[in-house]
């Protein structure tokens, strides 16, 4: 929504709290037209306004848990999680046609980063629920009510108690699990460089992780020769806190800057295609399948399709479509050989990666991991649309295909069953 349209809803949810200024939903909606135009301590406060009215409504406690976490108040962020995930199921997602054909519990930590989930699940043909995994709090897998277990909690950089947290929770349940959290333990960006350096036909940079204190403390009384290095916080993603560092007191700088933030430093590998562009695909991994989401094409190093001047380039448009539709014919045989040495080598169902292609045709690795972005908000791009309903379609058939595994189980030996879907059908998962 532009930022007139957002002043036009303000006023109109002003004019409705004229009349009725406990009204939950003008409180509600203004407080997030609010948080759109940057106000968010104003928006803090009629979101919570809104849940004095309704204290018990999930939508608006995990808005409102969003802008206190924003806000840096953990404390108070943590408290409306705590009384969502107290409640069981945070938010219910319905299959496209009922019956659903299965039910898909999603798990998913707000104090950890996850798989963006919204576009990959919507209008599909399974019920999904999403319940919250904090530290401190106890899911009973007992009243655990699904045929198939999708992990989203994909960060491996921080809070990886939190990733044990899930991995302790879905060996429980004793369900299939999607991208089961062990696997996750093993893509922070310094083992995958690692995994990876060995697989031929790939270029994979070095990558080391080191504390910013640390780093700044050595650099004050120590010297390096010159360097190219990418030099980024950990757990951070999108070129946030990312930058190419050429000299020492670049570096310096940054660890001051980071603190007691842990740092990841990338030798660079200047991929610059014969005609001075950047090129970065990504790929999705679903299952076996390997799966083109975009290409991004930019004249500066650090290459985000949004960023990019795609929109005013029609030359660009019409490469990234031509990728998309037979991205064989552009990576050719050997390149997508070593795209799926890396599939066998991460192991997860789902993830993705961000690469191009040297003058060699040798993938060059970026990044890979489950936290991968895709998305159907395509205005401008819409031959993108049909490649993201390619992946969505896998990514439906990997769970169905996962959950017919429990559905047989259950056909096979209903009683062993017959109370555990009583309770469940009370509750789905409480405490």
């Amino acid at each position: 929504m532009k930022h007139d349209d957002l002043g036009h809803a303000i006023s109109a949810y002003d004019r409705g709290l004229e009349v009725s200024p406990t009204n939950f939903q003008c409180l509600y909606n203004k407080g997030y037209a609010l948080k759109q135009t940057g106000q968010k301590e104003v928006a803090l406060a009629h979101v919570r306004a809104a849940l004095r009215v309704e204290p018990d409504n999930n939508d608006a406690l995990l808005f409102c848990a969003g802008i206190e976490q924003e806000l840096g108040n953990t404390e108070e962020a943590y408290d409306c999680f705590r009384r969502v995930a107290a409640k069981g199921v945070a938010r219910s997602y319905r299959a496209r046609h009922q019956p659903a054909r299965f039910q898909a519990l999603l798990l998913f930590s707000p104090l950890s980063g996850n798989t963006p989930y919204e576009d990959l699940i919507s209008d599909s043909c399974y019920d999904a629920d999403v319940v919250l995994i904090l530290p401190g709090h106890r899911c009973d897998p007992q009243l655990v009510n699904a045929d198939v277990i999708v992990n989203l909690v994909s960060e491996a950089d921080l809070r990886r108690d939190i990733v044990e947290q899930v991995a302790n929770f879905v060996d429980s349940l004793e369900k299939p699990v999607i991208n089961h959290p062990q696997l996750i333990l093993g893509t922070d960006r310094e083992s995958i460089a690692q995994r990876l350096a060995g697989i031929a036909g790939t270029v994979v940079p070095a990558t080391i992780r080191l504390d910013a204190a640390a780093l700044h403390q050595f650099l004050s009384s120590n010297s390096l020769p010159s360097f190219n290095l990418i030099a980024r916080h950990a757990g951070t993603h999108g070129g946030d806190k990312m930058e190419l560092i050429s000299t020492l007191q670049e570096l310096r700088a940054f660890a001051k800057e980071a603190g007691d933030r842990p740092l990841y430093l990338t030798d660079f590998f200047d991929y610059r295609s014969a005609d001075g562009f950047y090129r970065k695909y990504r790929f999705i991994f679903v299952g076996d399948e390997i799966l083109p989401y975009h290409l991004a094409i930019g004249d500066v190093w650090k290459v985000h399709h949004v960023s990019t001047r795609m929109a005013d380039l029609e030359w660009t448009r019409r490469e990234e479509q031509a990728f998309l539709e037979r991205p064989h014919e552009v990576f050719g045989t050997k390149a997508m050989a070593a795209l799926d040495a890396i599939r066998r080598e991460v192991g997860l169902d789902y993830f993705g990666i961000d690469c191009s292609l040297d003058s060699e045709g040798r993938v060059v690795v970026f990044e890979v991991n489950a936290s991968m972005l895709i998305h159907l908000h395509n205005t401008g791009f819409e031959y993108k649309t049909p490649h993201v309903m390619r992946i969505k379609h896998a990514f439906e058939r990997l769970l169905e295909q996962r959950a017919k595994n429990t559905q047989r189980s259950v056909e096979c030996s209903p009683s062993q069953w017959s109370n555990a879907s009583e309770v469940g059908s009370q509750r789905r998962l409480v405490r």
